[in-house]
């Protein structure tokens, strides 16, 4: 008898029986690496349907779209008003995504930190000491005001008044000591080189249509300490065949950040009440900063559980991959090229030829199984695919984005005019301050 103690993933070829993951197992986190067609998405379909029917919480962040609209297919009616549907291709009801938004003093540094790994991560063709050094000053700077955005960034390095009526509010006085003892006296040459590579990125996200609507507003629409604590189920559309690369994986990031940042503040929370939250990435290399080493070997004290996917090994740089392979507890291998089979053979059995993985079939498999905090020896099985969905799919999902629109967005219309209103006004104010 199932129970949500134990999602089921796969039927193993040796004795024909179900393969699962305890709840208790599951905290040391899942990684599943295949070629492109070999049944990944199949996997998290199947578990994020049981998870749906045991009233767990969890997020996937999709980059392709298919998943997410698998799982909105999927949602019981019973669990429509937990879903959160993020989808900036849909640029009629924008959900708000400051990423600037106000913080508390103490944990200012903390989200700078998290903001500055987004863009290092996505700019790490043309990064370089000095854009990190103005970059870091300005978000701290902005954190501090009430109402700032990505388009305040923009404003903070191009107006001259607006980033001095910045710069006398700001109390950090390193931070403002940076703005008015040396980025002010740069020789205007100079100014244009600091500046300008900045301004081409943050130029190209306010351009973008999917993007600015987003992080053009004041507020976050989305509570993540709620989807974390409470029954949220968040599924994340980046649909980067729409969007594009560069907004998909700037948006994944930032979401990615976010729920990490809302696990960690449950340390006020006693360990044994925090509840389970299951994030599920596909493709997770293009949403990792630095900081994804941290949540790999710290994150099972705040109960976010991963649950990891993507193609083969050199996709991930070596800090990366090392702590994967350290501290992943349950790993599911499809086929893959025989350089990825030659170190699973090397870091996990020395009798295991390569040539099991190089030639397997879609859907089948060899996983090393996380039971009761031990990892077993690997196996072989067949991935299990969900019950087909109940429901009229298209009319469906259809009615869980109206709900999570009206919950979450605002009209597009609205979000033109306030973002408009705003960066007139502040031009007119600081014009004339």
């Amino acid at each position: 008898m199932q129970t949500q103690e134990t999602i089921f993933f796969a039927k193993s070829q040796t004795y024909g029986k179900r393969v699962g993951v305890h709840k208790s197992d599951r905290r040391y986190h899942m990684y599943a690496i295949g070629r492109t067609g070999v049944g990944k998405s199949t996997l998290f379909l199947n578990m994020m349907v049981q998870d749906l029917a045991y009233g767990n919480n969890f997020a996937i962040i999709d980059p392709h779209g298919d998943l997410a609209e698998g799982v909105l297919a999927h949602v019981p009616r019973n669990r429509i008003n937990d879903v959160v549907y993020i989808n900036p291709a849909d640029t009629e009801f924008p959900i708000g995504m400051n990423m600037f938004g106000f913080v508390d003093e103490k944990k200012r540094h903390l989200v700078a930190a998290n903001i500055i790994s987004i863009f290092r991560k996505s700019w790490a063709d043309s990064w370089g000491p000095r854009m990190g050094y103005l970059l870091h000053n300005a978000v701290l700077a902005l954190l501090e005001i009430p109402n700032s955005t990505l388009l305040s960034l923009l404003q903070l390095l191009t107006n001259e008044k607006y980033r001095n009526s910045i710069v006398r509010r700001v109390k950090d006085p390193i931070v403002r000591h940076y703005w008015e003892a040396q980025f002010s006296q740069f020789p205007e040459r100079q100014l244009g080189e600091i500046t300008s590579p900045v301004l081409n990125k943050i130029g190209a996200y306010a351009t973008n249509i999917y993007l600015r609507n987003m992080f053009g507003q004041a507020k976050t629409t989305v509570d993540f300490d709620k989807i974390i604590n409470g029954k949220g189920v968040l599924v994340v559309n980046l649909s980067k065949g729409k969007i594009g690369e560069d907004a998909a994986n700037l948006l994944g990031s930032f979401i990615v950040a976010n729920l990490q940042m809302a696990a960690m503040r449950r340390a006020s929370i006693p360990e044994d009440e925090r509840k389970d939250f299951y994030l599920y990435v596909d493709e997770f290399q293009n949403f990792t900063t630095e900081s994804f080493v941290n949540i790999l070997a710290e994150a099972r004290k705040y109960r976010l559980n991963l649950i990891l996917a993507h193609q083969y090994l050199g996709q991930l740089d070596t800090v990366v991959r090392d702590a994967v392979l350290a501290n992943v507890g349950t790993t599911i291998m499809f086929r893959m090229g025989p350089d990825d089979a030659e170190v699973f053979r090397k870091e996990f059995s020395e009798e295991w030829p390569p040539s099991n993985l190089v030639g397997l079939n879609p859907h089948e498999i060899y996983y090393k199984l996380m039971r009761d905090s031990s990892v077993e020896q690997p196996k072989s099985g067949v991935t299990t695919a969900p019950l087909s969905t109940q429901f009229n799919v298209k009319e469906h999902i259809q009615i869980i984005i109206k709900q999570s629109r009206k919950k979450y967005s605002w009209s597009r219309k609205r979000v033109d005019a306030k973002i408009k209103k705003e960066l007139e006004h502040k031009i007119i104010k600081h014009t004339r301050s």
